[in-house]
């Protein structure tokens, strides 16, 4: 049947030295549960090769109003980008369409470990996790991580046992993600290494907005640890909520920094724009502003 698939794998899998561009098309997962076609897999579209020249592209097209469109995809089990899972140093470019209504334990939109994404039009929107045991969801939108440990994962017993540690990165320059939903981290977007490479966000233009982490923090966007950068160069981040801390951006690295775009109209129980564990963020130009806070620091809590 159209849109299913067995146990393990993807739906579309690209090996070593593949490229796929699609355009004018709808990929759709059927809303699948765990006892259908979405058991034990990460991805309607994945690519765990280890080959560097990998590249998916997600091209314009005109399908279900406009668009491209992957859709419905419920994966199970401690699984990784409902919709789109790159890794192993793959490029993912997304010039317009739409991943919509997918879900995973992190990544409910896509999952990039030790890889790279480019954002420069398109939606990534209605996505969201859920919880696997004892493990709770992270990044309704986009999850990124340097490495990954596989073997104790559910999915595909062909793939290796572990994703190498490479610097994992993600640029946004149009586009919007949108209405996205986390349990506990990163509404939109949550950087989560664990390998000791950088994992970078740079926003230069689009809007992450309504998304929400109603059990948690970082509404818009949640970045951990050290080795995690978030740059702030444009675009908006707004009327994003969380439940805890950072309705615009949760900052638990480093630093993050802020030249130029807004973080409006978000809200947290502290920190309705902006909340700082431990870091430091430096603001030389743009807005925060008309941000709430439940409890303290509508603006900013350091």
């Amino acid at each position: 049947e159209a849109g299913k698939v067995a146990v393990g794998g993807h739906l579309i899998s690209l090996e070593a030295g593949a490229d796929l561009t699609l355009s004018d098309i709808v990929v759709d997962g059927w809303g699948d549960s765990a006892d259908e076609a979405a058991s034990g897999r990460d991805g309607l579209i994945g690519s765990v090769s280890n080959d560097t020249s990998t590249k998916l592209t997600l091209e314009n097209g005109l399908t279900m109003d406009e668009g491209s469109l992957i859709q419905n995809c419920s994966l199970y089990n401690v699984e990784y980008g409902g919709g789109v899972f790159i890794a192993n140093n793959g490029t993912y470019t997304m010039n317009g369409g739409t991943i919509s209504n997918c879900s995973a334990n992190r990544g409910g939109g896509v999952a990039v470990i030790a890889a790279h994404m480019v954002m420069n039009g398109g939606n990534i929107e209605n996505n969201s996790t859920y919880v696997a045991g004892e493990q709770p969801g992270y990044a309704g939108g986009i999850y990124l991580a340097d490495y990954q440990e596989m073997s104790s994962v559910g999915g595909d017993d062909k793939r290796p046992n572990s994703i190498p540690a490479h610097d994992t990165d993600f640029v946004m320059n149009g586009g919007t993600i949108s209405g996205n939903s986390a349990h506990v981290y990163g509404g939109a977007i949550c950087t989560f290494p664990q390998g000791g490479k950088h994992v970078s966000v740079e926003v230069n233009d689009g809007a992450i907005s309504n998304n929400q982490v109603p059990d948690g923090s970082g509404g818009g966007i949640a970045a951990f640890f050290n080795t995690s950068k978030l740059s702030i160069k444009g675009g908006s981040i707004v009327d994003n909520s969380a439940l805890n801390f950072g309705g615009g951006i949760f900052v638990y690295s480093d630093k993050a920094t802020m030249a130029s775009g807004e973080i409006v109209r978000n809200s947290a129980g502290y920190g309705g724009g902006v909340f700082l564990n431990a870091s430091e963020f430096e603001q030389s130009d743009g807005c925060i502003g008309s941000n709430k806070a439940l409890l303290i620091g509508g603006g900013c809590f350091i």
